[in-house]
């Protein structure tokens, strides 16, 4: 797979991003370490973590920016051979209809992010959440700030729907603001399929958000890009295994035979063949994946190395 550039930035990333979410619960430490280098190693260079990744295990916050933070100072604090990205502004689990996008919140996690990562100043800053009570404005200013202050080089939203993407750029572009440079939503092979998610804060990429990014540099970074392991557990386990999931809908059980037989024509795992889908989109974008062990972050790796065509999904138009 190719670099990819955001316009108007100085940013060129890998083609897939390497999610922190099992940063502190499936590796920690040295076995984290190994994670990143050989990330870096395959020709990765985007990192993607949050405040709150982590925060559901009781006994520590912030516990996967600590990990990334261990890394690189692990490496004599060395971070310019990568894109780090991290996020703030999500509600407390607990109350996950409660806002924390005020100022005060998004500078307490800002700063947190800091001193847990180790660094003066983070690549891209998301808000991880939106807050339509908030305008646009405002929300866009605090951001200015932090970029004014040193603390983010760019900023970026997720989970924000298209019309609130939209009155955010427009605002940018009177105040001569770059603006969002990335967007982070729930994107993938089974989406357009599935039953709607049970965590209705989370904003699902329709068609469109998708045309929205055909015309504009805010670059479209989908997350859950493997179905919550939908297709896997499907292959492995069996239907029984997967009856809860709102991925199982029959269209997305056609799909699945569509992603099997395409792993067997090409030797390819079904991690690839999902992350490849992201590869023959007429809209640009950057997936990010997550890996519970350094052997699913060797299939990530390979699916950053492997090129595929449009004519490998022909299965999705049937």
């Amino acid at each position: 797979m190719k670099n990819i550039s955001i316009p108007n930035t100085d940013l060129t990333l890998s083609a897939i991003g390497l999610g922190t979410v099992n940063a502190g619960i499936a590796w920690d430490h040295a076995d984290a370490y190994r994670i990143f280098d050989s990330f870096l190693g395959a020709g990765g260079s985007l990192i993607d973590t949050a405040h709150v990744y982590s925060d559901w295990i009781p006994g520590e916050t912030a516990r996967a920016e600590r990990v990334v933070g261990e890394w690189i100072k692990s490496r004599g604090g060395k971070h310019d051979d990568f894109v780090l990205m991290t996020k703030g502004g999500h509600p407390r689990n607990d109350t996950m209809d409660v806002s924390r996008m005020s100022r005060a919140d998004m500078e307490d996690d800002l700063d947190g992010s800091l001193k847990q990562l180790g660094v003066d100043c983070v690549d891209i800053y998301f808000y991880h959440r939106d807050d339509p009570n908030q305008t646009v404005d405002e929300l866009i200013e605090v951001m200015e700030s932090f970029r004014r202050a040193g603390k983010i080089r760019y900023y970026a939203c997720s989970n924000w729907t298209t019309a609130r993407m939209q009155a955010a750029d427009q605002y940018c572009r009177a105040h001569g603001y770059r603006g969002f440079v990335a967007n982070q939503d729930l994107y993938n092979m089974g989406v357009a399929h599935m039953l709607p998610y049970p965590d209705p804060t989370m904003v699902v990429c329709d068609g469109e958000m998708l045309e929205y990014h055909k015309h504009t540099d805010n670059l479209l970074m989908p997350y859950m890009g493997v179905c919550s392991g939908f297709f896997h557990k499907l292959q492995k386990k069996g239907l029984d295994a997967v009856a809860n999931s709102c991925y199982n809908t029959p269209k997305n059980l056609e799909i699945a035979q569509g992603i099997y037989d395409l792993c067997q024509r090409r030797g390819l795992t079904i991690t690839q063949a999902l992350l490849g889908f992201f590869q023959v989109q007429d809209v640009p974008m950057l997936p990010l994946a997550s890996a519970s062990n350094l052997a699913q972050l060797t299939e990530l790796e390979k699916a950053l190395q492997t090129e595929f065509s449009p004519a490998d999904y022909d299965f999705l138009q049937a």
